[in-house]
């Protein structure tokens, strides 16, 4: 795939509600597209926003495409351990 296929998504800064639907609306159009979120501004991530984040990474693996975060906030890191999701913690670099 090439660099120009690939998207990249800003995370919001409070992953709650509104952002998880804005997100899948935006992830559903990125289908089929390498991704990648970048987590910069992250300062809270709910469960709905996990959900997201781990229904995403499922989808772009089952479909053999790129799909990765960057750029983790240290909140970031620890909302996704705090919600047991320490290994998408581990894969933002």
């Amino acid at each position: 795939m090439s660099g120009a296929d690939a998207i990249v998504l800003p995370l919001p800064k409070i992953m709650g509600l509104p952002a998880a639907r804005q997100l899948t609306a935006d992830l559903i159009a990125a289908r089929g597209k390498a991704v990648t979120l970048d987590a910069t501004g992250v300062q809270r991530v709910g469960g709905l926003g996990l959900q997201v984040l781990l229904s995403a990474r499922r989808t772009w693996t089952k479909d053999r495409v790129a799909f990765s975060i960057v750029n983790p906030t240290p909140l970031f890191r620890q909302c996704v351990t705090q919600l047991g999701a320490s290994d998408l913690a581990g894969e933002a670099a």
